[in-house]
């Protein structure tokens, strides 16, 4: 994007924008409020991250967790194979937030998600973030690495995770129990159409 698109989006001044880019000024908080909804990336990052050390580290890569690499996922052992998995480069997905890959496995998400299947997923930070009805991938020590769709109570303490075949019942868990939690962005799949 130039400046000129930057200033427009956030209407400010194309001046003001560079100003920020050579580090002569910084934003007002409602500013920075502004430019945290409009390209997705939480404040926390835009106040705490150097975005270039950030963009060029590993936390900002999308690692591709096979359905073999997840048993491990968990474990301290998984650190150590991190070097050993690859990672997925998307020209569409941009995001500053953390991103994994999962493949999934089984028939619990048919008919929108098949077996073998990969969901491309951004690092949920808060419950706050987790909206009713979106696809989730959320990993438990109980449940290990599962994708489904979500329900929650409104003080965001116990979660319902729907699966789309109706032969499996809800999974009932307290947010206390999930580990992480992964939003839904894109699929890759290998059915043909």
């Amino acid at each position: 994007m130039s400046q000129e698109d930057v200033a427009e989006i956030l209407h400010l001044e194309k001046n003001t924008i560079s100003s920020y880019e050579t580090k002569g000024a910084n934003p007002k908080i409602d500013t920075l409020i502004h430019i945290g909804e409009i390209f997705d990336v939480s404040i926390d990052h835009l106040l705490k991250k150097d975005l270039e050390k950030f963009l060029n580290n590993q936390e900002s890569k999308n690692l591709l967790i096979p359905i073999k690499a997840q048993a491990g996922y968990l474990t301290e052992h998984f650190t150590d194979e991190y070097n050993d998995l690859k990672c997925l480069q998307l020209p569409f997905f941009t995001t500053w937030s953390k991103k994994r890959t999962f493949q999934i496995q089984g028939d619990s998400m048919l008919p929108l998600f098949e077996d073998k299947d990969y969901v491309v997923c951004e690092l949920v930070d808060s419950n706050k973030q987790i909206k009713d009805e979106d696809v989730y991938v959320f990993v438990s020590d109980g449940d290990g690495v599962i994708l489904k769709s979500v329900f929650n109570d409104k003080k965001r303490e116990i979660y319902q995770l729907i699966s789309f075949n109706s032969k499996y019942p809800p999974i009932i868990r307290r947010w206390e129990e999930i580990k992480e939690v992964w939003k839904v962005r894109y699929r890759i799949t290998n059915s043909n159409f």
